[in-house]
């Protein structure tokens, strides 16, 4: 019979561990599948702020170089201005040698040109095998009939003329190794502000290739391709050397970005900026116009033909990349996923196994364990009775040594009086009856028997007590108050047992103020009666109180706050008012103090006006 009774629950409980283990499982790929998710879009908007952050990188070197490059060319028309080269020979000779030092300071130009009005060569400073000098005369050129860019910058006044980025290119051929250059042109005025020629400088823009591939991080780059390309889409700057110049060689005439990738060049051409993805990769590009970057560095014009030269930067991360990336995140969720799935169906299942095996016991061990909880409280209220004896009988002990010791001193003194003597003796009998009592009624109260309970007026048994606690008023030097409920109903309570409450809770509020002031020391004892059923009494001390976590365990057995304390008094309290069918409880007020009451049940058969 017992094997059927427990097949029935334990089928139950294998399909309940079925269904959890379902739902967990699904509950964990959901949320495996949400991180994925989660991490592929904060990786791509990682990627994407990265790529911005390259952009504006590689902009900023850009507009540097250009800035420098035009600084310099400001500077240069300034000496033509200031030797008047083309007035005196001195002069031409005093500016050949400052072109020379300038080319020898700064390797970021290959030439400067002066040419005159009429576009004929007037000076020439170039490197020649490493080095910068002067042309010869016979080598100079004449330039204004057959090089637009002359004609165009010579039809303007006060402007400058950038032109696109080119390869240096010499008899039609370009030359090796390839030199990236961009042309700088500036008229020149006199001191009367006459027009007397123009000034050319040839930027190596190579230095400025280089810094843009140093800052887009070709080498282990996180944010993939970054380039840069002219207007017509050919790369001047790419990953891979053997596409850029495209417009430079017959043989590399489509390699270009709008052949490459068509769709993503006709996105980029169309907009200044943006982001967009096209075919899995990740675009994010941007727009430069060299002439407004020196007009708005410079405050320099820039002609109208210098304005329709722009350069594309372009950063691209591959889908290639982001496949592998995506699958470095899918391994890195699904293995502790996994993990996670085998563990807790183990868990499900050893949880279950545990649960039937707890099944075929567990009304055997429920017995065992009333059994010792029964046996644990006997011995717990037996162990708390008898320490209670001991703290209950320490006062009377105490008062009756305190008496006696009065008692030998005036004999000693020869002060015997009959009436003080036999009132002393009085009290002492009266002490010692009472501990006596306290064993008889504390041991009756342990072994559960009846307790010897009577109809009492609650006023007169306070009245009582605190005569009683005469002796630890005195000492700690406390002044008591009563506030008795006149006509307050009598109370049915064994008489030695609530005054054995009172006078421990007395003793702890005269040892509660012990540490302040003495004009403050003040006990308050006060009655009254409540819902018409019971009898209050407060017992309400001036002290600091008890913090709020202390507050909730004073009740506790063995809890005290005292270092010769058991914690027992309070707790011994509390079961002899439960006793009586009545509560026990404390209160703390923020500025006078704690409360202790207690209720005890009226007598209903008498009735008595408020």
């Amino acid at each position: 019979m017992r094997t059927g009774k427990v097949a029935t629950p334990n089928r139950r409980l294998i399909r309940f561990s079925l269904l959890i283990a379902l739902s967990a499982s699904i509950l964990i790929v959901g949320v495996a599948f949400f991180i994925y998710r989660e991490e592929i879009r904060n990786y791509r908007q990682n990627i994407s702020i990265e790529q911005a952050s390259h952009l504006k990188n590689q902009t900023t070197v850009i507009r540097e170089n250009l800035r420098h490059s035009t600084y310099s060319l400001l500077f240069l028309t300034n000496q033509i201005r200031l030797h008047q080269a083309f007035k005196t020979t001195t002069g031409l000779k005093a500016l050949a040698n400052d072109f020379i030092s300038f080319l020898d300071s700064n390797e970021l130009y290959d030439r400067i040109s002066l040419l005159d009005i009429h576009g004929m060569e007037v000076l020439n400073v170039r490197y020649d095998a490493g080095k910068p000098g002067i042309a010869p005369e016979g080598e100079l050129q004449w330039k204004g009939g057959r090089d637009a860019f002359v004609r165009r910058i010579m039809l303007s006044t006060n402007d400058l003329y950038i032109s696109p980025m080119v390869l240096a290119t010499e008899h039609g051929e370009v030359e090796q190794p390839i030199k990236p250059m961009i042309q700088f042109g500036m008229p020149v005025f006199d001191r009367q502000g006459r027009k007397t020629g123009m000034l050319i400088l040839n930027y190596l823009a190579e230095t400025m290739l280089n810094h843009f591939k140093e800052v887009a991080g070709f080498r282990g780059s996180t944010v993939g391709e970054s380039m840069l390309l002219n207007h017509n889409g050919y790369w001047l700057s790419n990953p891979d050397s053997r596409d850029e110049w495209g417009f430079m060689f017959v043989d590399r005439r489509q390699k270009r970005l709008g052949v490459a990738a068509p769709a993503a060049w006709r996105k980029i051409s169309r907009k200044m900026a943006g982001h967009f993805f096209m075919n899995a990769d990740q675009y994010h590009f941007t727009t430069l116009y060299p002439a407004e970057i020196v007009s708005t560095v410079t405050r320099i014009n820039v002609n109208r033909a210098s304005r329709q030269t722009f350069w594309k930067i372009v950063c691209r991360y591959p889908q290639t990349a982001f496949m592998v990336a995506s699958r470095e995140i899918r391994n890195a969720i699904i293995l502790p996923t996994l993990s996670i799935m085998l563990l807790m169906n183990g868990m499900v299942w050893f949880m279950a196994w545990t649960m039937i095996r707890r099944r075929q016991t567990e009304d055997e061990l429920e017995q065992l364990h009333l059994l010792e909880k029964e046996r644990a409280s006997h011995m717990t209220m037996l162990g708390r009775m008898s320490a209670e004896i001991a703290h209950e009988l320490h006062q009377p002990l105490s008062a009756i040594l305190s008496y006696t010791d009065t008692c030998l001193r005036l004999m000693k003194a020869g002060k015997v009086q009959p009436d003080r003597l036999s009132k002393i003796l009085g009290k002492i009998s009266g002490q010692a009856d009472r501990a006596g009592h306290v064993v008889r009624r504390v041991g009756n109260f342990a072994r559960s028997q009846e307790m010897q309970r009577t109809s009492m007026d609650l006023n007169i048994l306070i009245n009582e007590t605190l005569s009683l606690a005469e002796l630890e008023t005195r000492k700690y030097r406390v002044k008591t108050r009563k506030k008795l409920k006149r006509l307050l109903p009598p109370v049915f309570a064994d008489r030695l047992l609530i005054q054995q409450v009172l006078l421990n809770l007395i003793r702890n509020a005269c040892e509660a103020m012990e540490g302040i002031g003495l004009h403050k020391r003040i006990l308050t004892i006060r009655t009254d009666r409540i819902d018409n059923d019971y009898a209050k009494v407060s017992v309400h001390d001036q002290g600091p109180g008890l913090a709020m976590d202390e507050l909730e365990h004073m009740f506790d057995a063995f809890f005290s706050l005292k270092k010769e304390g058991m914690g027992l008094g309070l707790s011994v309290s509390r079961s002899m008012v439960e006793n009586h069918g009545g509560r026990l409880w404390a209160e703390k007020f923020p500025e006078t103090g704690m409360v202790v009451c207690f209720t005890l049940p009226i007598v209903k058969e008498l009735h008595y006006g408020d």
